[in-house]
């Protein structure tokens, strides 16, 4: 799965990070109402995400067809092009009288379910089985079916909460960050001083 992933570039977290830049530019985030902590949200949880690139084996976006269809509309204005925003799966995703971005991340033995914004905050995590696999990445996604599923764990969003989330999934998910990662991404210089074996500085 590793080497093909790498060869067929499923495992993209690019993506992610693109779409974050797009949904914070100021014309996308405008016509959808983004506020200020909606583009904080969008940051850090793209950042964090970006410290395991190397061990993802496969990156599935969902967005809202009301956010597929802006990214079209300001595709020049944000620099995306047509191919990677028809990459991302448009799909009806509310909650609780929300819409929000998800992504689906999977390990070797575990599978990640996140939210790039809104009130649904918390990383869930689920035991990489050929049920849960077919449910998450194989099969039309929505949040009741995420819902539904044995959830193994899950990590909240509070505040400083990457320090804590990469403590967790070190020691309890056996996921380190991408090899030689000295400085985590999103963490500024002194924040973000990581040592591997050990983790990030506590607060």
């Amino acid at each position: 799965k590793a080497v093909l992933s790498d060869l067929l570039s499923i495992a993209d977290c690019g993506q992610i990070r693109r779409l974050a830049s797009a949904l914070t530019s100021a014309e996308v985030a405008s016509a959808i109402g983004i506020q200020d902590w909606d583009i904080r949200q969008l940051r850090s949880r793209s950042a964090f995400w970006q410290n395991y690139s190397e061990k993802m084996l496969m990156v599935r976006i969902l967005v809202p067809s009301e956010t597929m269809g802006l990214l079209r509309q300001f595709s020049d204005v944000t620099n995306t092009s047509m191919r990677r925003i028809e990459q991302l799966e448009p799909c009806t995703l509310h909650g609780k009288e929300e819409i929000f971005e998800l992504i689906v991340i999977e390990f070797g033995d575990y599978i990640m379910v996140d939210t790039l914004r809104g009130k649904q905050s918390a990383i869930r995590c689920y035991e990489n089985t050929s049920t849960t696999r077919s449910q998450l990445v194989e099969q039309p996604l929505s949040m009741l079916a995420v819902f539904s599923l044995h959830l193994f764990e899950q990590h909240d969003h509070v505040l400083g909460w990457q320090i804590s989330a990469e403590a967790w999934m070190r020691t309890i998910l056996n996921i380190t960050p991408n090899k030689g990662t000295s400085t985590f991404i999103g963490q500024g210089k002194e924040r973000g001083k990581y040592t591997m074996g050990v983790g990030l500085p506590s607060l």
